[in-house]
């Protein structure tokens, strides 16, 4: 090998060094990032429907009415649903399978004054990631105000944090879908067609708690 390949062959070897040091400290600060995040979220989205609390709550407290409004069928219409003998008060329970994961959720309060709350996981490649979720009611001017929240902790080893850090971006434009429908549906208006992100076309948003 002449001094011109040598010189070549080192200069490849060097460069595929530098290449690969590039690598390794990108995957260590990505890894100790992902260390450093949050693993909790939370997220809330509001809308006012003109209509008392006993409105709302007859399509909210109903897990055999929750098709009526809820999104998760627009974006995802490979989604089963199996509702539990009980579909209204504390215990009603509905489970569901899509090409996504698995996921369930039981009522823990419902009170047609004030709202519901539900404990809900999601299973995915067998990690599971409980959460808790509550839709309230706040009689207001024009109606009632009616907020969903979910909040949780994705505990998963470095990926944790940056998808805690997303979940108001992916999930609360799926909330504000729901909530227009259900505003419609309470309140009897034409539906809607709903459009998903795979459309071209943004969901109709509701009002955005800060």
């Amino acid at each position: 090998m002449g001094l011109r390949g040598s010189v070549s062959f080192f200069g490849m070897r060097i460069v595929m060094i530098v290449l690969l040091v590039m690598v390794l400290l990108f995957v260590a600060v990505f890894a100790v990032g992902g260390m450093m995040l949050d693993k909790n979220f939370s997220l809330k989205r509001s809308i006012v429907i003109a209509a008392p609390p006993a409105e709302v709550h007859k399509l909210v407290g109903d897990l055999k009415r929750w098709d009526e409004w809820t999104p998760w069928q627009d974006y995802d219409d490979s989604m089963v649903v199996t509702l539990s003998p009980r579909t209204t008060g504390v215990g009603a329970s509905q489970s569901w399978t899509s090409t996504d994961g698995l996921g369930e959720l039981t009522f823990t309060k419902s009170d047609p004054a004030t709202g519901i709350e539900f404990d809900l996981v999601f299973t995915q490649d067998e990690n599971r990631m409980p959460s808790v979720s509550t839709i309230e009611y706040e009689p207001t001017d024009g109606g009632t105000k009616v907020t969903w929240t979910m909040s949780g902790a994705i505990d998963q080893a470095i990926i944790g944090g940056y998808i805690a850090s997303q979940m108001d971006a992916f999930v609360g434009p799926m909330y504000e879908v729901g909530l227009k429908k259900l505003k419609d549906a309470v309140e009897q208006k034409p539906a809607e067609a709903t459009e998903t992100p795979e459309t071209g076309k943004a969901p109709v948003p509701a009002g955005k708690d800060g």
